[in-house]
């Protein structure tokens, strides 16, 4: 019993160990991931957690994702001194100093991303260290060794070269705590331990052989390893012993050429241009433990090339510098992968089933059988290598009986092979298939599902006929099954199309297929009275199932069910009769789903067509893993899946393979990396602190703060997680002054096509599988400088501005304010005036009509009298011009206040003008005038206001009666046009001057006659008659030609909407023109009397006076100034009366 106990226990122990060794897989970058140039001759890994390669076309950095490439323009003093890189190494100050092949050394400044010169311009530098207080070593082929020793943050250089008063031709060296070791070209070795010293030495250390060119020195543990072109030794620096290290036991490691020595703890990474040798656990003599990396081109994950320059691990991972970037994870993957390109390797990569007992893990495949012994070699068992005993090599399903029987099922038959004493390479077979001959045999050779229930019976689930019970004897060879499938009963199967088969606690069966999850019952224990229930989806039911096409069953241990299906993942709750079902609006991406599988945290995984998703039963949360994280692939098959409860192992199968991975350990997959910004890029243009100062005061990578100018975009800022892993799967947001983040969908730039003027904050946050980091985002602020027109200043200027124009307008304002208030102060004033002539005119018309009433009487009395009666004709006529102008006046007040209004009656218009006219007939006569009457119309019954057309026509014929001589013609005309009625005045006077003809209408203007004289008048006519022909919707327009008459034309509306009304004709009083001139009496005046001479162009005025004077003196009368001049000149009066204005 113990025996058995330990036996049982060793063999797990050997079968995890064979599936947990160490599986080195390389994983490549090369010139189309954007290495410069493939041969990488070096390899740092700086304090920011940047990856540093020298190559022989350019120096790299890389971030994880991508490459930066600095290499030598010749136009730039500021870039790298040469392109052919051997050897690297980082400063105090975060420096890369960079040892070119013919170039000598460049210091790679971090603070502005741009490069420096040292005092060594030229020559091959082979090998750079640091010491501890931060001095750099170099070593210069032909030049010896150069010491920058450091003070303070300063490097004073010093050369030596000469060692032991010999010139030294150093090839290579290596610092170890402060002693420098070094090896010439011709094979010696030296040490130095006072190397600061300007008077350093130097100790040989013999060796007892040449070694040929040493090209590598190492010191571990006081062994001094030295790699040189015969191959590896290591010198015990406490016994001065040399030791041969055989590389390759089968060769003669001397062949072997070393190119590069690292470690780390006790295992030793050994460049060759024959591989790389990764050995471990050194014995003073030899390792233990040898293995050896060489290029296979048939292998993707091998090595890339044989030949390997440098190599550099931090423990985690491993960097070789080959033909190639290439990287091993040291530390075994999360999820391991096993195909054809494996260590382990298949033969056949589409994984279709699992199976394990305690010697072998069993892989069906489409290329039959894999069988893995727990040393991890494989054996495949095909149809064709066992004479055809296999029923076929697609292998859908296995499964190991109580018995020891490995059941296979493939898409042609169900296979048996004897595990007892078995040998895969003579497995003990037995097929059977289905015989249309005999009911009892396999209802279908389409095999998709094999299951053992509580009673050790085998269940094959098939593609088309339906589910079949073993009933038979393998001992006896009897071949037997009992068949359950669809038919048109109700009590049946769904479908004959089924996949899967599972037994719950109360023994109840359940089958998925192609048409609906089954339940299968039966009475008893002899499988009597089956019963069927069956579980469809409905569309109209939201706890129906998600999909009828159901693959797979798992009930957990609160004997819940859960379902995969196509299009979703399902939970029944047998208590309820209700399925709960997950989609993609719960997280599981990929909804088709393959297989279900329970871990001892009692988490389920899915496999999917989108990776592998671990759901927590208690959160309902999923967690995606794919490709990226280490998987086969992403897509994954029906029934490949084995959960191993003593390892607490998953395998899970695939197109590409198959993985292995132990749940507890997946959340290493999860590493929150160091963010930090790598580039900022302004219209495609690298941007750095020393060609753009003001935008960057440091490199990107050290700043918190960039300063735009509003033109400086589109700007691009990349950045990086520095998670130098190969598989990796990292995601990241980010948001901009704090808003909503923002998911970068796998990105690591962030575009910005425009910003506001002012402070920006731009912050990012990494995420592993939708659960945002930890870690503090990384952060930069982002200062928009506006343009002149949107500075501050600007800003000022335009409120300036803008309060100018304020006060502007309020300046107008007021002053159109003022100028209102000063208007209708004007406007009072011209109400007061119009008020104060109304009343003066009326005042003036009282005593006027007193006058002309008293008139009329006395020349009724004194009629034969007729200096009496010439002396009231003159008072009478001066009276009724001074009551016209009065009333014009009047008229012209109720205008302005709106109180004159027309009295219409509808009547013969024609008739009315013309008995108008005929009243000017006498005076026509008394100035030998011709007065015309013409008219096209006999006839025009029209609306008018008979008293505003006689003021009109008589304003009008009396200016052309004024401005008219002797022998001259005054015209009336009336015509229709266009249903409007044309009176036209017309004389041959003086005319108007043009420049005076726009102001005729002007209220008191008064034209000039022909001797440039202001016209007798008020100036009142014109102004009321243009008023008054505008109150009748009429129009007035004046034509005129110096010297050769005037035209005045009114235009009417011919409206008939007024009542009818004879218009009466009453005779009318003119008294225009007709003047009475002075009769000078010389009889009346004594001849001894003095002379008056009176210049008076009013006869009436000069009448009066006149008669004022002639009984005193002697008068004489000149009518205007002209004709003064010549009476003064002939009489030469005593005293002359004149009005001089």
């Amino acid at each position: 019993m113990t025996h058995s106990f330990y036996r049982i226990l060793i063999l797990l122990i050997i079968n995890c160990t064979i599936l947990n060794a160490q599986d080195y897989t390389f994983y490549h970058y090369g010139l189309d991931d954007g290495l410069s140039q493939e041969t990488i001759r070096s390899i740092l890994k700086d304090k920011n957690g940047f990856l540093w390669l020298g190559t022989q076309d350019g120096l790299n950095r890389f971030d994880g994702t991508s490459f930066t490439v600095y290499k030598n323009n010749k136009k730039d003093s500021l870039s790298i001194s040469g392109n052919f890189i051997n050897t690297l190494v980082e400063d105090d100050n975060s420096n890369i100093w960079i040892g070119t092949n013919d170039n000598g050394i460049s210091i790679y400044d971090s603070k502005l991303n741009s490069f420096k010169a040292t005092s060594v311009k030229t020559g091959n530098c082979t090998s750079l260290s640091k010491m501890t207080n931060g001095s750099i070593i170099a070593t210069v082929l032909n030049q010896g060794i150069y010491v920058f020793k450091k003070n303070n943050n300063t490097y004073v250089p010093f050369r030596i070269s000469e060692v032991n008063q010999e010139p030294l031709d150093v090839n290579t060296s290596f610092l170890h705590k402060d002693s420098l070791f070094i090896s010439t070209r011709d094979g010696h070795v030296f040490v130095s331990n006072d190397i600061l010293s300007n008077s350093s030495t130097f100790k040989e250390i013999k060796l007892d052989r040449s070694l040929g060119l040493i090209n590598t020195l190492y010191v571990k543990d006081d062994i001094l390893w030295l790699g040189s072109t015969f191959g590896l030794f290591a010198f015990d620096l406490r016994t001065h012993t040399l030791y041969d290290i055989a590389l390759e036991s089968h060769e003669n490691s001397e062949k072997i050429n070393v190119e590069s020595i690292s470690a780390f703890n006790n295992v030793f990474y050994i460049g060759t241009f024959n591989g790389l040798f990764i050995a471990e656990n050194f014995k003073g003599s030899h390792f233990e433990n040898i293995r050896t990396f060489k290029g296979d081109q048939s292998h993707h994950n091998s090595i890339s090339s044989n030949r390997v320059y440098d190599t550099y691990t931090d423990g985690n991972l491993l960097w070789i510098g080959t033909n190639n970037l290439d990287v091993v994870p040291l530390k075994n993957p999360v999820f391991k992968t096993i195909n054809t390109t494996s260590e382990i390797a298949l033969n056949n990569s589409f994984i279709l089933s699992f199976t394990k007992n305690r010697d072998y893990i069993f892989v069906g495949t489409r290329k039959g059988i894999n069988c893995i012994n727990n040393k991890g070699k494989v054996t495949s068992i095909t149809k064709e290598n066992t004479n055809d005993q296999l029923a076929f090599n697609v292998i859908r399903a296995m499964v190991i009986d109580q018995f020891n029987n490995l059941w296979v099922g493939t898409i042609k038959g169900v296979s048996v092979i004897n595990l007892t004493d078995f040998n895969p390479q003579k497995p003990e077979i037995l097929s059977f298939y289905h015989d249309e001959t005999d009911a009892s045999s396999l209802s279908s050779n389409a095999t998709r599902g094999l299951y053992i229930d509580h009673n050790n019976n085998v269940w094959i689930a098939t593609y088309g006929g339906g589910i079949n019970r073993f009933t038979g004897d393998l001992k006896t060879n009897t071949i037997t099954f009992e068949h359950y499938k669809s038919s048109s009963e109700n009590n049946s199967l769904s479908s004959n199309f089924t996949y899967n088969l599972s037994q719950d606690k109360d023994l109840n069966y359940w089958i998925t297929s192609e048409e609906g999850l089954n339940k299968l019952r039966f009475d008893g224990v002899n499988y009597t009275a089956p019963k069927f229930t069956k579980y469809y989806h409905n569309v109209d039911n939201i706890n129906s199932l998600s999909s009828n096409t159901t693959l797979h069953t798992w009930h957990d241990e609160n004997e819940i069910l859960w379902i995969a299906t196509q299009d979703g993942f399902n939970k029944y709750d047998p208590k309820k009769n209700i399925f709960k079902r997950y989609g993609e609006d719960d997280g599981l991406t990929n909804t088709f789903v393959y297989s279900i599988i329970e871990d001892s945290s009692h988490h389920l995984w899915l496999t999917t067509n989108g990776g592998i998703f671990k759901f927590d039963k208690t959160t309902e949360q999923f967690t995606n893993y794919n490709q990226q994280d280490g998987l086969q692939s992403s897509e994954f098959n029906l029934g490949a899946h084995y959960y191993d409860k003593k390892t607490n192992e998953v395998y899970v199968g695939g197109i590409n393979g198959f993985n292995i991975f132990n749940p507890n350990k997946v959340s290493e997959l999860d590493v929150q990396g160091k963010l930090i910004y790598t580039s900022l890029k302004i219209k495609d243009k690298e941007i750095n602190p020393v060609t753009h100062p003001s935008i960057l005061k440091e490199s990107i990578t050290k700043t918190d703060e960039i300063i735009l100018n509003y033109t400086d975009f589109p700007c691009y800022i990349s950045f990086s997680d520095l998670d130098l892993r190969p598989n990796k799967n990292n995601q990241f947001i980010y948001t901009l002054n704090g808003n909503e983040w923002n998911d970068l969908r796998g990105a690591r730039e962030i575009q910005l096509l425009e910003l506001t003027k002012g402070n920006h904050t731009l912050q990012i946050q990494g995420k592993s599988r939708d659960q945002v980091w930890s870690k503090s985002p990384l952060q930069l602020n982002i200062k928009i400088i506006p343009p002149w027109y949107k500075s501050n200043l600007a800003y000022l200027s335009y409120l300036l501005l803008f309060l100018g124009i304020v006060f502007a307008f309020y300046n107008i304002s007021l002053q159109r304010q003022i100028a209102g208030q000063e208007s209708k102060r004007l406007q009072d004033l011209d109400d007061l005036k119009s008020r104060f002539i109304t009343n003066i005119t009326h005042e003036f018309r009282t005593p006027l009509t007193i006058i002309l009433g008293y008139l009329n009487h006395l020349k009724a009395r004194f009629s034969e009298k007729d200096q009496v009666n010439t002396a009231l004709n003159t008072i009478e006529q001066n009276s009724n011009n001074l009551l016209h102008l009065v009333n014009q006046m009047l008229d012209l007040a109720k205008l302005e206040q709106g109180k004159l209004t027309l009295h219409t009656t509808q009547n013969d218009i024609v008739a009315y003008i013309q008995h108008l006219v005929y009243s000017f007939s006498s005076i026509a006569e008394e100035k030998s005038i011709h007065l015309k009457f013409k008219t096209e119309i006999d006839e025009l019954i029209m609306d008018y206001d008979a008293e505003k057309i006689r003021q009109i026509l008589t304003n009008l014929m009396s200016n052309a009666f004024k401005f008219s001589s002797e022998d001259s013609q005054v015209s009336v005309t009336v015509r229709t046009k266009n249903n409007r009625l044309e009176l036209e005045v017309s004389d041959q006077g003086f005319g108007i001057l043009e420049d005076e003809l726009p102001h005729v209408f002007d209220r008191f203007f008064q034209v000039h006659t022909h001797e440039h004289k202001v016209s007798q008048g008020t100036g009142i006519g014109l102004s009321l008659t243009k008023e008054l022909v505008q109150l009748m919707d009429g129009n007035i327009n004046v034509y005129s030609k110096v010297n050769q008459g005037t035209t005045v034309t009114v235009t009417l509306p011919i409206r008939n909407t007024a009542v009818k009304e004879p218009t009466k004709l009453k005779p009318l009083k003119t008294s225009i023109g007709k003047t009475y001139v002075p009769q000078l009496d010389d009889q009346l005046t004594p001849e001894d009397t003095n002379s008056v001479l009176i210049v008076e162009d009013n006869a009436e005025m000069a009448r009066y006076i006149a008669s004022c004077l002639q009984p005193l003196y002697k008068v004489s009368y000149a009518k205007n100034g002209k004709e003064g001049f010549e009476k003064a000149e002939d009489t030469i009066p005593d005293i002359i009366i004149t009005d001089v204005m």
